[in-house]
């Protein structure tokens, strides 16, 4: 499972989707993708139906993906001697533009307030650290409720982060986003190059996406500066979960993010951009020989809304207090 402050519902994916996923070739790429699937028809134990209208809003999941089908309470096993009994999850059958089980952890988090419920956390609050997804240079990362891991800090916090609301770039709504005042390209054997300098761009933070979602002029300036082929493309029959930009040879670039009244956040080139990693028709992973990724989604951001997603936070300690 994944984390997610886009919703406040715990999400899980029921078998029934592979039926309706639009994006995989085979049923195997369908299952990998999500991870193991809740088998809805095949039930035992501790497990009520719940009334929808007891989840809480998610304003967001009904604009990528179908609305909730269905809600149930079961117990959470949370490690081998803590499980939250009675948890309410909301069954998914239907989710192309999502792709894996997510616990919400928005500012109306059921997760969070059941832990707060049960004495298990002791306020409305988290720390998240990303890790990282390198292939060649893995590193784990943690959720801690209630609290966070002081040896993960060097110095103080350095942000406060507004709660909840549109931003100023776009229309999409977020629990924690941020003000960028400057954004800058560095490319070998170049100055540096401002793709925003002069201007606000806000931008929502979101620990369930992998890449960087850009906005459609972000996204034009990025491809015109770095030469971008949309020609270069995968086999057919393979997957990837989240398509980034693809270049036929390693891009050795980096990302400077300036956060207004906050930290500056460099994107080394060894975060922003690796080998392809694709799903091949019976599930397994494969490397695309000859052809290498940059972290930022390939397509326009969801409602013209900037995201920073876990290529960014691998640089940063999450600390929120809702």
């Amino acid at each position: 499972m994944e984390f997610s402050t886009f919703i406040n519902s715990t999400a899980v994916m029921t078998t029934d989707i592979c039926a309706n996923d639009g994006n995989a070739t085979t049923v195997a790429q369908c299952a990998y993708r999500r991870g193991s699937l809740f088998n809805t028809h095949a039930v035992t134990g501790n497990i009520t139906d719940v009334p929808l209208r007891d989840l809480p809003p998610d304003l967001e999941w009904p604009k990528l993906n179908p609305s909730f089908p269905k809600a149930v309470k079961m117990p959470m096993q949370l490690a081998p001697d803590t499980s939250l009994s009675n948890f309410t999850f909301a069954l998914v059958s239907d989710a192309r533009n999502s792709s894996i089980h997510q616990i919400g952890i928005g500012s109306n988090s059921t997760f969070l307030h059941h832990l707060v419920d049960n004495h298990l956390a002791p306020g409305n609050s988290f720390s998240y650290m990303a890790g990282s997804q390198s292939p060649t240079n893995p590193r784990d990362g943690h959720l801690i409720v209630g609290g966070y891991d002081k040896s993960s800090v060097a110095g103080t916090f350095s942000k406060d982060f507004p709660i909840y609301g549109p931003i100023n770039q776009g229309e999409r709504g977020c629990a924690l986003h941020v003000t960028i005042d400057q954004l800058t390209l560095t490319l070998p054997g170049q100055s540096d190059i401002p793709m925003i300098s002069g201007s606000l761009m806000g931008a929502c933070i979101e620990p369930l996406d992998n890449v960087f979602r850009f906005p459609t002029d972000k996204l034009k300036q990025f491809k015109d500066l770095t030469s971008y082929d949309p020609n270069v493309v995968l086999p057919k029959d393979l997957l990837v979960i989240e398509e980034g930009l693809y270049y036929p040879q390693p891009f050795n670039g980096t990302l400077t993010f300036h956060i207004q009244g906050g930290p500056i956040v460099i994107i080394p080139s060894s975060e922003l951009s690796w080998p392809v990693q694709a799903l091949a028709p019976n599930g397994t992973k494969v490397t695309v020989p000859n052809t290498n990724v940059v972290n930022i989604f390939h397509k326009d951001a969801e409602e013209n809304t900037p995201v920073l997603g876990k290529v960014f936070l691998s640089q940063l300690l999450l600390a929120v207090n809702y």
